[in-house]
């Protein structure tokens, strides 16, 4: 029953996970086109994959899922600073 708690409590929060959304829809800058849009977002979010890295533990189960959400934060909060840096605001 533990484990089964573990492993639902690992979903829920992995599901929580933020996906850099590049789809042009997002964010707003006046004069620039959608296309531009979308290769601003696409070369924020490069930027940003290596943001938020942590440290790869061996531990496993619940201790991997906190690293992956701290990740997570960290790529999202510098995937929207790239952004806000480009003169976009959020749609």
């Amino acid at each position: 029953m533990r484990v089964l708690a573990i492993v639902l409590l690992a979903v829920a929060v992995g599901g929580c996970a933020a996906e850099l959304d590049v789809s042009g829809e997002k964010w707003r800058k006046e004069g620039i086109s959608s296309n531009q849009v979308t290769l601003d977002e696409t070369e924020c979010a490069r930027s940003a994959m290596d943001a938020g890295q942590t440290p790869d533990l061996i531990v496993g189960g619940l201790a991997d899922v906190v690293r992956d959400v701290i990740r997570e934060r960290g790529r999202q909060g510098t995937y929207e600073k790239c952004m806000r840096d480009r003169g976009y605001r959020s749609a």
